[in-house]
């Protein structure tokens, strides 16, 4: 969530060249992988608790990405 609450942010801030590449795409995308929480829906034995964990990181995700957003426009 952290991860996207940073995407969100600094795609607000309207940068330009390397050092949003870098931030964005050598850092925050890596941190943002979603790749373990995937595992773990999958890993999860009752199908209903795996769909409410992906539902939940993505609604939560999606928030923190427009309150990102919502905080770099402020700025």
């Amino acid at each position: 969530l952290i991860g996207a609450f940073g995407l969100g942010f600094v795609a607000a801030l309207d940068w330009t060249g390397d050092s949003r590449k870098l931030l964005t795409l050598g850092f925050l995308a890596a941190f943002t992988t979603f790749s373990t929480w995937m595992v773990e829906a999958e890993r999860d034995r009752s199908r209903l608790h795996g769909i409410a964990l992906l539902l939940g990181a993505l609604t939560l995700g999606l928030l923190a990405v427009w309150l990102g957003r919502e905080l770099g426009d402020l700025l």
